[in-house]
Parts: structure tokens; C-alpha cells; sequence
């Protein structure tokens, strides 16, 4: 989980600096969780990388500020994948209906947030953390 989340982010700011550095400057999205911002039961590896991925973003903005290179992360909630739903009986494993957006969010939903924060309308921010989680972090909604 570490060598994925964490390390693999590591290695590829690592790959792609160089060049945004020669390009004049450039945009980093690293993708993290509502893991990274919440402690999440049974789920300890895969909430302490990406806690570790808000470190490694903040830091990185402020090590590559000087090179115009932005370094931010995005932070969704429930994504409809296959991942988020029991394989057996199909129903989703985290149940949304009480969220205040009750729904999962789609993969597009997500990559055009994604791509919004890569973007030239998101230039103000660096070591900033973008969440799209449909008001996880609310609690339920009563």
C-alpha cells in the first residue's frame, strides 16, 4: 500500500520535475482520499499513505514553488467503481444515502475535478487540497 500510494507518487514527481523545471513550470495532482483526511476503521495502511501523500504534496509545492511548478491534491470520496461495492451481493460497502450529496461519485465527475486542479483556472493554488467527497466530512446528514 505505502510502495503505491506514497512511494510510487515519490517516484513519479520525481520523474516529471526535471522536465517542468526545463518547460518553465507546470502542475502536479496527486490523488488521494477522504483516507487522508479522516481516520477510516479497517483501513489503516491505506489511510496512513495517503495521510503520508498530504505531506509529500505540501512539501513538494514548497521545495518546487521556485520553479513555478504548482503541486496540489485532490481528495474524492466514494467513487462508483467495483471497488466500492460487495462483490458478492453487489451493495456498496460505504453507505452514501445519509451524505449530503447520497450518491457515489462517477469516475468522470472525479477526472474533470482532476484535471480543474491540473489546470490553468486552478493557478493560484499550490499545496492546496481539493475535496470532493459529496459532504463526507459532514457526518450524516438527519
Amino acid at each position: 500500500m505505502l510502495e503505491t500510494n506514497l512511494t510510487g507518487a515519490f517516484l513519479g514527481i520525481r520523474s516529471v520535475a526535471p522536465s517542468m523545471r526545463k518547460a518553465g513550470g507546470g502542475s502536479i495532482v496527486n490523488v488521494s482520499s477522504i483516507a487522508g483526511l479522516h481516520a477510516i476503521p479497517n483501513l489503516l495502511a491505506y489511510g496512513a499513505s495517503k495521510w503520508g501523500l498530504r505531506g509529500l504534496t505540501r512539501t513538494t509545492a514548497y521545495e518546487l514553488a521556485h520553479n513555478k511548478i504548482r503541486v496540489n491534491a485532490v481528495h474524492p470520496g466514494i467513487i462508483d467503481t467495483p471497488l466500492a461495492h460487495d462483490l458478492v451481493t453487489g451493495n456498496n460497502l460505504v453507505p452514501v444515502d445519509k451524505f449530503a450529496i447520497p450518491r457515489q461519485a462517477s469516475t468522470r465527475e472525479i477526472s474533470n475535478y482532476v484535471l480543474f486542479v491540473a489546470s490553468e483556472d486552478a493557478a493560484f493554488s499550490t499545496a492546496s487540497e481539493f475535496v470532493a467527497d459529496g459532504g463526507f466530512g459532514l457526518g450524516p446528514i438527519l
